[in-house]
């Protein structure tokens, strides 16, 4: 299987991901990246994960300190779940 090649990092927002440049599907995201690929503040992450409808976290244990992140996989998960959601309303 060949090595995909990551997209150049967005020179905005250092290598953060969008839509428009992705990243391969087991990549990981921290909080911060995730909403810049969203387009939401991360205000609104913490308001849509309070209410249960944020995407599925993993957390990296104690001796590292909490630091979430969240999966290429889980975000497109979410944001399917938030466009039937839409739909719903």
């Amino acid at each position: 299987m060949p090595i995909r090649k990551l997209a150049p990092p967005d020179r905005r927002h250092g290598d953060a991901r969008t839509r428009d440049n992705p990243a391969p599907a087991n990549a990981l995201m921290t909080i911060s990246d995730f909403c810049r690929w969203s387009r939401i503040s991360e205000r609104r992450y913490y308001e849509i994960r309070k209410d249960g409808l944020g995407p599925d976290e993993i957390r990296f244990g104690p001796g590292r300190g909490y630091s979430p992140r969240i999966s290429m996989k889980a975000a497109e998960e979410w944001a399917e779940r938030m466009r039937v959601h839409a739909k719903s309303l």
